[in-house]
C-alpha cells in the first residue's frame, strides 16, 4: 500500500529522527505539546477522529480518554503544526499550548540526568531515576541480603541480550491460605520511567525491615512477584538516545521495535493495534514475537492459578483500567474488578487527593488489542487484571521530575496496598480486617431483632385499614466513602424489610449518597451501625408524616382545587391529579380532539380499575408509523411520573403545532398510570410502591417492575411477599403487568421506542437489569439516552447519568424495559428516573411544572432523534436579492439547522442545502417570505449513521488526492471522478494490457466505465471473467473491491500471471454512477436516479434484468427500495451491463457481481427454489472461493442458491447472465458487513476487506482455469 503525500512527509521526518539517533540524542526541537479541551461528547468524538486520521502520521496522542472535560495532550511535529491547529479551529475545539518547545524541555532533563553517575546501588532514595544496571544491582543485593524472603531470577533475555529479572517476595507463612499471588510488571513502555520506580518502591517497602510492620497482614497472606523492568532495551535507549522511545528495540520491517502491550496472544491484531512496523502501536509480526512479552508470559505460566491479581504499571493519566481493550463488552466479573480498582482509587484519593478514573480500557480510553491485561484475564484466567496509568508529571507527562518521584511512588503504593488487601479479603479465608464489618452487622441484627415491637415495615403498611401514618419516620442521607462502607450498606439493603428500612436511593458507589427511610424503632440501631462503620450520615427529614401532611395541604389547598370539567381541558400544573381526575382529563382530550386522540382500556387492575391507554397521532389516520410507547406510575408512590405523562399528552395534543415534526413521523401510545390501585392507595399510604393484590396471608402487593416475563426471578427480585421488590408468585401474576404486556404486543410491529417513567435519581437507564452484560445494540440505545441527557443539561443544567440498569444502579430482573427489548424486540428501551423532590419520591406541588417541563425537553429530544429525516433543497439564485439573502442564511446556517452541501454564490448559481428535521417548516417559511423559489430534491433523507459518522464520511469523500502514479489509495473511498481518473492513469501506464471504454451513459449522463485487462497477448478468444460492482449505490465497498482487483491484475501483474495467461478480465467498477454520486448526500441510497413519479425516484437495477422479470415476488411499488422498474431494462444502467455482457458473451465463462453485505457466495436462481442443472459445478466454484478466504483469514462465507440462502428476487443480473445468455458460471458475492449500518465499512476497513475478498476471487479464477 502506498502512502499519501502527507504521510510520506511525516514518515520521512520520523526516519530523519531515527537516522540522527544513531549518533546523537534524538532532537525534538520545535515539537509542541498541545492540550485539547473537549466541552461536549461531540468534541470527544472529533478528537478521536483526529487521532485516527492517517494524514496526521507524525502526531502522537499522549493522553486521551472519553470523558467530556478531560484534557487530551498531543505531541505535534513542526511539519504538521499548522494543519493540525487549523483542523482544531475549524472544528471549534478549544486548545492551548502546553509545551512550546519539547526539545528544550528534554535538554533540561538530560542535564539533570547527567548529574548522577552510575553506581552500585544498595538502597533506593527515589530522588532520581535509576538506570538498568543500577536497578539490577539493587535487586541482586536484596536477593543476597534476604535469601529467605527474596528470590531474584533471570526469566528471559531482551532482544539486545539484557537480562529480564523477576523478584519474588515470599509470604511469612506457608499455610494453605498463602497460595495467593499478586503479580506486578512495569516499563513495558520504555519512556514511562515512573513505573519501574514505583515497582522498586513497592519491593523496598515489602522487604526492608524498618517498614515491615505496616504490611505484616499482607505478608502473611500474599506472595508478590515483580518484573520491574520488562523492556530494558527500550528503557536504556530512552535514557541514551530518544527520551520518547516507547517500543522494544528488535528490528521490525523498515523500522525498529514493537509495542509490547499490543503483542500478547489474545485478540492479537484486532482493533487498535497497528500492522505498520513504524507505528508506535505496532503489534509485531505475530503474537509473542518479542522476548520481553514471552518473559512475562512464562512467569505467568509458572504461577498458574495461584495468581489472583495481575497489575501492569503504565503512565500516564490516572486511570485504573480492566478488560477489555478490544471490545466495549465488559468481562463477566467486571464488578469484582471494578471493586478492586475502586479500593485503590479510594486509598489514593484519601492519601493525596488525586482522583483516578475507573472502567474498562475500551470504554474509558480507546480500542487496543493484544493487551497484557486482557491476556492475563482471558488466557491465564487471573480473576483480577488491571492496568494502572500513573499520574503525569514534568512538562511532557511521562517524566515526573526527580523532585516528584517520591510523592508519586508513595501515592501509587497506597493504592496498590489497598487493592492487595481487597484481594486478600476476596481470596483468603482468615484475613482479620474483614471481621469488623461482620461483627457490626451481627450486632446490628441482634439489636434490631431484639426490639419486641419490631415487625416488618412492609407488613405494617400492607395490612393497615385506616390511613397509614409515618409519624416519627426519618429519612437519612448516608454517604459511604469507601468500598468496604458500600459493602456494609449493601448487606443492610438486602435485608432492609427485616430491619424496618426502605432504601429510596442506593447507587452502591463510593461518594454517592444513599437515602434511607427508617421507622422509629430502628433508628437507634441504624445510627449505631453507621457510627461504628464510620459512615457519614445526616437526617434529611426529621418527621416524614409532618412533611407529607404539609404537601397534602398544599396539593388540596382550595385555591388550587380545580376540577377537570373545564371545557378547555387545560392541564393544571399546580397539583397532582387523583386517578379519577386523570381519567377525566384524557376523556376530555378525546372529546375535543377526536381525530388526534383515542382512549381505550388496556385492562383491569386487581381492584377493577381501568388501566388507561391514550393513542396520539397527527390525525392522518396512518397507524403504521413508527411508535413511541410510554408508561408511568408502575410504582405507586412516584406521583411525578404520571404527572409527566399527562404533561406529555398536553404538549402533543393541546400544543400540537409546536410538535408537528415528531407527530408527522411518529405515533405515541401513553399509559399515564399503570398501577391505579397502588396510586389510589398512596392517598392514605403515601410511600406505597407495589400493586394491591394480596401476596400472602399477611402481606399485600407485588413490585410490578419485577413481574415481567423476561428473565423473571433473577437477580434483584425478592421472593419475600412482604418485600417492596417482591417479584410475584409467577411472571405476569399481576393484571397491571399483563396490561402493559398486551399494549406492547398490540403495537409491537410499529414500536420503535419504549420509555418507562419512574422517580427518582436523574438516570436514563437501558437493559439489562438482570445481568451486567450489555445488549447487542447498547451503543444505539446509549446514543439515544445521551441525546436526552444532553438536551436537559443544556436547557436547565440538570445532569442525568446514562448507562445500563445493572451497571449504574443494581440488578433488577423482571423489569418492563428488559421485556420490551429482550422478548418483544423493541429496539430502544429506556427507564427514565426523574429528579428527586420533597423527601425524595414526593416533589411538592410547587415543583411539578419545573420538573415536567424539564423532563419533556429530554423526551422530545429523544423523539426527534428517532424521527430524524433530513431534506435537501435545491435553490437557483435568480436575482441579486436571492444571492444576498442566501449568503446571509449561510452565515447563520448553524443557528438555522442547515448545511450547505453546494453553494455557487454567483447570480444564477445553484445551492443545495440539507435541512435538519426541526428546521423544515421554519426554513420553508423563511424562503417563502423572501420569495426564493426552491424545489425539494429529497423529501426524506433518513439518517442511518449518527451525525458525527456522517460528517466523517462526507469529509472522507470531499478529500481530493491527486492520483499521479495511478497507485490505489486504500485509506479512502473514491468518488466517481476519482474512479475514472484512476482507470485513465492505468491505461496511460499500461497500454498493452489495459483498455477502457464507456459501456454507455447513466440516466444523468455519466459514463459507465468498462475496463478490459489481459496479459498483452491480444488473444481475444481466451475465456473471460466478467465482474461488475456498485449496482446498488450505497455498497461502496463493492466498487472499492473492483478497483483493488484492477490494481492487482495490472499494477501487480507479475504475481498473477497464471490468471492472466489463461483468462481475460472485463470489469465494470461502478455500474450505477448516478446512485453512487447521490450517496454522498444520502448515504443509504440504493437505487438508480431516474424519476418515476412526483414522489419517487429510482429503480432497483438488480430487479430490472429480462429473465423472469416481474415474477410473483417482484415489487411494483415505485417508492420501494426493490422496485423492479416499469419494464425490463427500463434503466440505462442495466442496459449497459446487458450490452457489455452480450459483447463478451461468447468468451465469458464466469460472471461475478459484487455486493454487500452478508458474507455470501450465491448462485441462481433468484426467482425459484429450483436449482439450475449445473448447480453442483456452481457450488464447487463458490466453495473454492469460500475455502480460500476461510483458510487465509478465518472469515466464513455461506454458499448456496439466492432464493434458498436469502430470498426470492426475480430479475437479477446473475439469473440473466446464466439463464438468458448461457454464461456457465454466475455468482453474486456479498462482502462482509462493516460500520454503523453494515453497508458502510469505515475507511480503515477497506484494505483488510478488499485484500481478503481478492483471495476468494483469485481462487475462483484458478478453479475456472482448472
Amino acid at each position: 500500500m502506498k502512502m499519501n503525500n502527507q504521510k510520506i512527509v511525516a514518515f520521512l521526518n520520523l526516519i530523519i529522527i531515527k537516522i540522527s539517533a544513531k549518533s546523537n540524542y534524538v532532537s525534538y526541537d520545535g515539537y509542541k505539546v498541545l492540550e485539547l479541551f473537549p466541552k461536549s461528547a461531540e468534541d470527544v468524538k472529533l478528537i478521536y477522529s483526529l487521532r485516527r486520521d492517517s494524514k496526521y502520521y507524525g502526531i502522537e496522542f499522549w493522553k486521551i480518554d472519553k470523558f467530556v472535560g478531560s484534557a487530551a495532550r498531543v505531541m505535534v511535529p513542526p511539519s504538521q503544526e499548522i494543519e493540525f491547529i487549523d483542523d482544531l479551529k475549524k472544528n471549534r475545539i478549544k486548545f492551548k499550548t502546553f509545551i512550546e518547545d519539547l526539545g528544550e524541555t528534554f535538554n533540561y532533563e538530560k542535564d539533570q540526568i547527567r548529574y548522577y553517575a552510575l553506581n552500585d546501588v544498595t538502597s533506593m532514595g527515589f530522588k532520581r531515576y535509576y538506570r538498568y544496571r543500577e536497578i539490577n544491582k539493587y535487586l541482586e543485593h536484596l536477593g543476597k541480603t534476604y535469601p529467605n524472603k527474596v528470590i531474584v531470577e533471570n526469566v528471559g533475555k531482551s532482544s539486545e541480550g539484557r537480562d529480564i529479572k523477576s523478584v519474588t517476595i515470599l509470604p511469612k507463612t506457608n499455610s494453605s491460605n498463602t497460595r495467593n499471588t499478586i503479580f506486578i510488571d512495569a516499563a513495558i513502555h520504555a519512556r514511562e520511567w515512573i513505573t519501574p520506580a514505583t515497582a522498586l518502591y513497592g519491593i523496598q517497602q515489602l522487604v526492608e525491615g524498618k517498614h515491615q510492620g505496616k504490611y505484616e497482614n499482607m505478608l502473611d497472606e500474599v506472595k508478590w512477584v515483580f518484573m520491574p523492568l520488562v523492556n530494558p532495551d527500550g528503557y536504556e535507549y530512552s535514557h541514551q538516545k530518544d527520551r520518547m522511545w516507547r517500543k522494544t528495540r528488535r528490528k521490525a520491517g523498515m523500522c525498529v521495535g514493537v509495542d509490547g502491550n499490543r503483542n500478547y496472544d489474545f485478540q492479537w491484531g484486532a482493533t487498535g493495534a497497528s500492522k505498520n512496523s513504524c507505528a508506535q502501536t505496532y503489534r509485531g509480526d505475530e503474537p509473542f514475537s518479542e522476548p520481553e512479552t514471552r518473559a512475562v508470559r512464562d512467569v505467568l505460566d509458572k504461577l498458574g492459578d495461584s495468581c489472583k491479581m495481575y497489575l501492569s504499571l503504565h503512565s500516564y493519566g490516572k486511570y485504573l483500567l480492566y478488560p477489555y481493550g478490544h471490545t466495549s463488552k465488559l468481562p463477566e466479573n467486571w464488578r469484582e474488578q471494578d471493586d478492586v480498582a475502586r479500593a485503590g482509587a479510594d486509598a489514593i484519593r484519601q492519601f493525596s487527593g488525586a482522583k483516578y478514573k475507573i472502567g474498562s480500557s475500551r470504554n474509558v480510553l480507546y480500542a487496543a488489542s493484544g493487551l497484557s491485561q486482557d491476556y492475563a484475564y482471558e488466557v491465564k484466567k487471573i480473576p483480577i487484571s488491571i492496568t494502572m496509568e500513573l499520574p503525569g508529571g514534568g512538562r511532557q507527562g511521562f517524566d515526573p521530575p526527580p523532585t516528584s518521584i517520591e510523592k508519586n511512588v508513595k501515592e501509587t503504593w497506597e493504592g496498590i496496598k489497598s487493592m492487595a488487601i481487597r484481594i486478600v479479603e476476596k481470596y483468603s479465608k482468615n484475613f482479620k480486617s474483614n471481621m469488623k464489618t461482620k461483627q457490626i452487622l451481627i450486632l446490628l441484627t441482634v439489636e434490631l431483632l431484639s426490639l419486641s415491637l419490631l415487625t416488618s415495615a412492609a407488613s405494617i403498611k400492607s395490612n393497615i385499614i385506616g390511613k397509614t401514618t409515618y409519624e416519627g419516620y426519618k429519612i437519612y442521607e448516608v454517604t459511604p466513602q469507601t468500598d468496604s462502607e458500600v459493602e456494609a450498606l449493601s448487606k443492610l439493603d438486602k435485608n432492609a424489610d427485616n430491619y424496618g428500612l426502605d432504601f429510596f436511593r442506593h447507587d452502591k458507589i463510593p461518594g454517592h449518597p444513599a437515602e434511607v427511610m427508617v421507622e422509629p424503632k430502628s433508628q437507634s440501631a441504624f445510627e449505631n451501625f453507621l457510627q461504628q462503620n464510620d459512615i457519614e450520615f445526616k437526617v434529611l427529614v426529621q418527621n416524614l408524616q409532618r412533611t407529607l401532611e404539609e404537601q397534602e395541604i398544599e396539593n388540596n389547598r382550595p385555591s388550587f382545587r380545580r376540577t377537570i370539567t373545564k371545557r378547555s381541558g387545560t392541564l393544571d400544573l399546580t397539583r397532582y391529579y387523583k386517578y379519577e381526575e386523570i381519567i377525566e382529563y384524557i376523556t376530555n382530550l378525546e372529546k375535543q380532539y377526536p381525530k388526534n386522540v383515542q382512549v381505550f382500556s388496556g385492562g383491569k387492575s386487581y381492584e377493577d380499575r381501568d388501566v388507561p391507554v391514550v393513542v396520539v397521532t397527527n390525525g392522518d389516520g396512518n397507524m403504521q408509523k413508527e411508535t413511541i410507547v410510554v408508561d408511568a406510575g408502575i410504582h405507586a408512590r412516584e406521583w411525578i411520573a404520571p404527572a409527566e405523562a399527562l404533561y406529555m399528552l398536553s404538549q402533543l395534543v393541546e400544543n400540537a403545532t409546536a410538535h408537528e415534526d415528531i407527530l408527522k413521523t411518529l405515533n405515541w401510545v401513553i399509559i399515564p398510570v399503570v398501577n391505579p390501585d397502588g396510586y389510589a392507595y398512596t392517598q392514605i399510604a403515601r410511600m406505597w410502591r407495589k400493586t394491591r393484590k394480596p401476596s400472602s396471608e399477611r402481606c399485600i402487593g407485588t413490585d410490578a417492575n419485577r413481574n415481567f416475563g423476561y428473565e423473571w426471578g433473577g437477580l434483584g427480585a425478592s421472593t419475600d411477599p412482604c418485600s417492596d421488590t417482591f417479584r410475584g408468585e409467577q411472571a405476569f401474576s399481576e393484571p397491571e403487568a399483563v396490561a402493559v404486556r398486551e399494549v406492547l404486543k398490540h403495537f409491537q410491529t410499529q414500536a420503535k421506542f419504549y420509555l418507562t417513567l419512574h422517580s427518582y435519581g436523574n438516570y436514563l437507564l437501558y437493559p439489562w437489569g438482570y445481568t451486567s452484560d450489555l445488549p447487542e445494540n447498547w451503543k444505539e440505545i446509549d446514543a439515544l439516552a445521551q441525546v436526552g441527557a444532553a438536551a436537559i443539561r443544556d436547557a436547565t443544567g440538570t445532569r442525568y447519568t446514562v448507562g445500563s440498569s445493572t451497571n449504574v444502579l443494581y440488578a433488577a430482573a423482571g423489569g418492563s424495559d428488559d421485556y420490551a427489548l429482550g422478548e418483544l424486540g423493541i429496539p430502544f428501551s429506556i427507564t427514565m428516573e426523574l429528579p428527586r423532590g420533597g423527601t425524595g419520591f414526593d416533589p411538592p406541588p410547587s415543583s411539578i411544572e419545573r420538573l415536567v417541563t424539564e423532563t419533556w425537553i429530554g423526551i422530545e429530544a429523544m423523539a426527534r432523534y428517532l424521527a430524524k429525516y433530513y431534506s435537501v433543497r435545491n435553490i437557483t439564485q435568480h436575482t441579486d436579492a436571492d444571492v444576498k439573502i442566501l449568503n446571509e442564511i449561510k452565515r447563520k446556517s448553524v443557528e438555522y439547522g442547515l448545511e450547505f452541501l453546494r453553494h455557487d454564490k454567483n447570480l444564477g448559481g445553484p445551492a443545495e442545502i440539507m435541512v435538519e428535521p426541526s428546521s423544515q417548516s421554519a426554513f420553508e417559511r423563511l424562503l417563502n417570505k423572501n420569495k426564493i423559489k426552491f424545489e425539494i430534491r429529497v423529501n426524506d433523507l433518513r439518517k442511518a449513521l449518527n451525525e458525527q459518522e456522517i460528517e466523517n464520511t462526507k469529509q472522507s469523500l470531499r478529500r481530493t488526492l491527486p492520483i499521479r502514479s495511478g497507485s490505489l489509495d486504500l485509506t479512502k473511498y473514491y468518488k466517481y471522478e476519482e474512479i475514472l481518473e484512476y482507470i485513465k492513469n492505468l491505461v496511460k501506464r499500461f497500454p498493452k494490457t489495459v483498455q477502457t471504454f464507456s459501456g454507455g451513459k447513466s440516466f444523468e449522463g455519466r459514463d459507465i466505465p468498462v475496463v478490459v485487462v489481459s496479459n498483452g497477448d491480444k488473444n481475444k478468444r481466451k475465456p473471460t471473467i466478467f465482474i461488475d460492482a456498485g449496482i446498488h449505490a450505497r455498497e461502496w465497498i463493492a466498487s472499492a473491491e473492483a478497483l483493488y482487483i484492477l490494481s492487482q491484475l495490472v499494477e501487480n501483474c507479475t504475481k498473477h500471471q497464471d490468471v492472466l495467461k489463461t483468462l481475460n478480465w472485463v470489469i465494470l467498477p461502478n455500474a450505477n454512477p448516478d446512485g453512487y454520486v447521490y450517496t454522498q448526500i444520502e448515504r443509504m441510497w440504493r437505487k438508480t436516479r431516474k424519476p418515476l413519479s412526483d414522489e419517487c425516484i429510482g429503480t432497483d437495477p438488480n430487479r430490472n434484468f429480462d429473465f423472469k422479470w416481474g415474477g410473483e415476488d417482484s415489487n411494483d411499488d415505485p417508492c420501494s427500495e426493490s422496485y423492479r422498474g416499469i419494464k425490463p431494462f427500463s434503466e440505462n444502467e442495466t442496459m449497459v451491463i446487458r450490452d457489455v455482457l452480450k459483447k463478451f458473451q461468447n468468451t465469458t465463462k464466469f460472471y461475478l457481481t459484487l455486493h454487500s453485505f452478508g458474507n455470501l457466495l450465491i448462485y441462481p436462481w433468484g426467482y425459484t427454489h429450483d436449482l439450475p442443472k449445473n448447480w453442483k459445478e456452481l457450488d464447487d466454484l463458490a466453495q473454492a472461493g469460500a475455502k480460500a478466504i476461510k483458510d487465509a483469514t478465518g472469515t466464513s462465507y455461506t454458499v448456496g442458491s439466492s432464493t434458498r440462502v436469502l430470498y426470492s428476487a426475480p430479475g437479477g443480473s446473475d439469473d440473466y447472465a446464466m439463464g438468458a445468455l448461457g454464461i456457465p458460471f454466475a455468482i453474486t458475492m456479498e462482502l462482509p458487513a462493516g460500520g454503523v449500518t453494515s453497508f458502510d465499512p469505515p475507511p480503515s476497513s477497506i484494505e483488510p476487506l478488499v485484500t481478503e475478498t481478492w483471495i476468494g476471487i483469485k481462487a475462483m479464477a484458478r478453479h475456472i482455469i482448472k
